[in-house]
């Protein structure tokens, strides 16, 4: 019975560790993923990560966002409008976010719809993004030949899309553009890491005029980017966490009560007891 009790005891004290960890991992989980898909959330988590403020001058500008399996894709740039960027957030299992990675860097257009990577998908895949572009009437997708000296001369095949609004982001399945293209990805020699590089837009007015260049800046500001990938630490702490736990419930389940210490001194002294009388009996 007593044997009973004290495993009883154990394992209640077992379970109040466990729940106490638990309830730092999830609370950690929280502050990890904590941003909402809202504009503002979206700012604050920016305002974080690139607290530099050389590195990124100015107020940030959400332009557009949208998501695309896992994530929340934003479209930022500074309201100077010198620099442009592309940020990517995880959802968790809380349904919030954290900031995964951004890239940031010069556009030399006021009006430009360009090709980026899909991080975590960069072969099936494309991100179209489109600012500023009220007088673009349509933009095309231009499949170059990426073998030849200059690809963007060697046009294999375009594909035509609507401006539905000024500024956009979407995401565009590679096959899908293939095969509206009517080419195949052998013919496209699509780069192994960067399939976008064969892949050029250009904007269009309502009589099919290529106007490109018109909306080229004439003041160029200095030009460069950077990039950055954020590093989690939850799962580290989480595992020196539970490691630390683990150590503690052995301690729980091998550490002895103080009636088994003391029947284990009785028994001892019972043990004595019983030598001596025999010793006795011996020399009797």
């Amino acid at each position: 019975m007593e044997k009973q009790k004290l495993t009883r005891k154990k394992r209640i004290a077992i379970i109040v560790v466990a729940a106490f960890l638990l309830s730092v991992a999830v609370y950690w989980y929280y502050g990890e993923y904590s941003v909402r898909n809202d504009h503002e959330d979206f700012i604050v988590a920016f305002d974080i990560a690139m607290h530099n403020p050389h590195r990124f001058a100015g107020d940030i500008n959400i332009i557009e966002t949208t998501t695309f399996q896992r994530k929340a894709v934003v479209f930022f740039n500074d309201r100077s409008e010198n620099f442009y960027g592309i940020a990517y957030f995880e959802r968790g299992l809380n349904m919030r976010y954290r900031l995964l990675a951004y890239s940031v860097q010069t556009r030399w257009h006021t009006t430009f719809v360009e090709v980026e990577w899909v991080l975590g998908a960069e072969q099936e895949y494309i991100l179209i993004i489109g600012y500023n572009c009220n007088d673009v009437y349509a933009y095309g997708l231009q499949l170059h030949d990426y073998t030849v000296a200059l690809p963007w001369r060697s046009v294999l095949a375009e594909v035509t899309f609507p401006v539905e609004s000024a500024n956009f982001i979407k995401v565009l399945c590679l096959n899908s553009l293939f095969n509206q293209a009517g080419v195949s990805r052998e013919e496209l020699t699509i780069p192994t890491l960067w399939p976008f590089h064969a892949i050029r837009a250009v904007l269009y007015d309502e009589h099919g005029n290529d106007i490109t260049e018109t909306f080229f800046k004439t003041d160029k500001t200095e030009g460069g980017g950077f990039s950055a990938v954020m590093f989690t630490n939850f799962f580290l702490r989480v595992g020196i966490l539970f490691f630390i736990g683990l150590c503690v419930a052995t301690m729980i389940w091998k550490w002895p009560k103080e009636d088994e210490l003391e029947n284990e001194g009785l028994e001892t002294e019972d043990l004595e007891t019983d030598t001596n009388k025999k010793l006795e009996t011996q020399t009797l």
